[in-house]
């Protein structure tokens, strides 16, 4: 883990204000991820950023909100393409399409790959395999599976 304490001193008004900024990162195992080699560099850009800041200098609204916090604390283990898959196996399942909306509003604020996991074996158990799809005349909405397994005795 890097801490670093960046210290910015101006003069205004004949007088010498100085300003500083803390930051600190942890260095990843992720070679994916920034800081897998780059832990200090951002630690260190960052406490120049938040001197900066509390100095004046560069900001538009403010240094980070406690909300900003919390989504860098929370961070998306899932990733973009990984929900897009279960949109996918979404269209292909039992679920009404009213059922089928407030779970596609859950997939897109999945964070945690636990979660991801669960849904993942949720949406695989519920899927509508092709012969019965096409056995059914491509009704996609549960009533209408219904209906036409009952129709034909399945």
């Amino acid at each position: 883990m890097w801490v670093v304490k960046a210290s910015l001193s101006l003069f205004r008004d004949g007088l010498e204000c100085t300003y500083t900024g803390l930051a600190q990162e942890i260095e990843s195992e992720n070679y994916k991820e920034v800081n897998f080699s780059s832990a200090l560099e951002n630690a260190e850009t960052s406490a120049v950023g938040r001197a900066c800041a509390m100095a004046g200098i560069g900001i538009d609204g403010g240094i980070a909100s406690a909300d900003e916090v919390n989504k860098a604390l929370a961070r998306d283990e899932v990733g973009e393409e990984s929900r897009l898959y279960l949109i996918t196996l979404l269209e292909n399942t039992t679920y009404e399409e009213r059922q089928k909306e407030t779970l596609a509003h859950r997939i897109n604020n999945l964070l945690s790959k636990a979660d991801y996991e669960k849904a993942l074996a949720n949406l695989q158990m519920n899927q509508i395999e092709d012969k019965d799809r096409i056995a059914m005349g491509m009704a996609y909405n549960q009533s209408d599976i219904k209906k036409t397994l009952k129709s034909k005795g399945i």
